[in-house]
């Protein structure tokens, strides 16, 4: 599940990197055909779709009642805010890490590097929040099952999926409670998904900017947050 060794990419390597990459976007596109799959299968047999179902751009946030649609309207900001600012915690406590986990291999190129990275980020955070959040949920309540499971599940699956990090992947569990909890309290999971790729994008902008303008790659300890970004 991890991106090949080099990420910022020097123009002798295009074309090894490109057959390695061509190998990640594959691996992405079969995860997110399963989980999409997934997620209409388990929708429709519990008879409420995938958009209602899942809130992903649900129709009963367009109601008719003012003071609810009032309210509607201003539940995706607040959720995408909080889901960001959490997300953006995250991140800046790996950041450190990820810049020490840089060594100076060869000089990369940026554009290649963020083309290579970017359908990686959108799919990660695709996955990440449908399975993690959406699903969990959902099937946890659907089974009548008290919602701590749900926090408790969500928050291990986060924490597993990070131990590459060794002890700091424990700062995906605030994370992952933080997710249910909007998730819970909104049934928004679009606000959710775009605050983990945006997030996601601007870091690894970030990292591979720095990277490029201080001639350093990126080695095989930092693949593994680059790939599946902080889960």
């Amino acid at each position: 599940m991890f991106a090949p060794a080099a990420l910022a990419i020097p123009f002798t390597r295009w074309p090894l990197a490109t057959e390695a990459w061509i190998l990640v976007w594959g691996a992405h596109a079969v995860m997110l055909a399963a989980t999409v799959t997934a997620a209409w299968q388990i929708t429709h047999r519990l008879g409420t779709g995938v958009r209602d179902g899942l809130g992903l751009f649900p129709s009963w946030a367009r109601t008719s009642r003012l003071l609810l649609r009032m309210e509607y309207q201003h539940q995706p900001m607040l959720v995408f805010s909080v889901g960001a600012c959490a997300f953006l915690l995250v991140r800046v406590g790996f950041f450190p890490l990820l810049l020490n986990a840089c060594a100076p291999e060869a000089s990369g190129t940026l554009l290649p590097t963020l083309i290579f990275l970017v359908p990686v980020q959108i799919s990660t955070a695709l996955i990440t929040e449908l399975v993690l959040v959406g699903l969990v949920v959902t099937l946890l309540g659907a089974a009548h099952r008290p919602a701590w499971e749900a926090y408790l599940v969500s928050a291990l699956a986060r924490v597993a999926l990070g131990l590459g990090a060794g002890w700091a992947a424990l700062a995906l569990a605030p994370l992952g409670l933080t997710s249910v909890w909007l998730y819970r309290r909104t049934r928004r999971l679009t606000p959710l998904i775009i605050a983990h790729a945006s997030i996601a994008l601007a870091h690894t902008l970030t990292v591979v900017w720095i990277s490029s303008i201080s001639d350093l790659a990126h080695t095989p300890a930092l693949t593994p947050f680059m790939a599946f970004p902080l889960l």
